[in-house]
């Protein structure tokens, strides 16, 4: 009966030392995917949209991953017929970002943005002082 239990338990250690090291692996290959392949992103500008002066243009560009990745949306305030890239983070800070539908933006001033984001019956305002003033 001793040799029986002995068996069983040098199957079950053996099965679990089995099921540890794949975990690990995968936990590993998890990690280096996730660590060292990462996809950049790439931008598309999709509409300007002048300010009520016309001074100014809110810019939303759509970036994507890949395949396996949703779409997301940054906006930027640029001075009129200025040229940006998204990537390059040269001194535009994006005033909103987002993933899902894209949000209808609206100038309700010179100095306001309203985003209506169109799976709720709300919208929120969004001051944007900091990019406003178009270093």
């Amino acid at each position: 009966m001793s040799k029986n239990l002995m068996r069983v338990l040098k199957w079950v250690r053996n099965l679990l030392a089995i099921w540890g090291g794949l975990s690990l692996c995968g936990i590993g290959y998890n990690y280096m995917l996730h660590r060292f392949l990462v996809f950049p992103w790439h931008w598309e500008e999709q509409i300007r949209l002048a300010s009520p002066s016309g001074e100014k243009e809110l810019i939303r560009f759509q970036g994507n991953r890949g395949a396996m990745s949703s779409y997301r949306y940054s906006f930027f305030i640029v001075k009129r017929g200025e040229q940006i890239d998204p990537n390059a983070g040269e001194g535009h800070d994006s005033i909103f970002v987002c993933s899902g539908p894209p949000p209808k933006p609206i100038w309700t001033s010179e100095d306001q943005v309203k985003f209506q984001l169109a799976i709720f019956t709300y919208s929120f305002m969004l001051l944007a002082r900091r990019s406003l003033a178009c270093r």
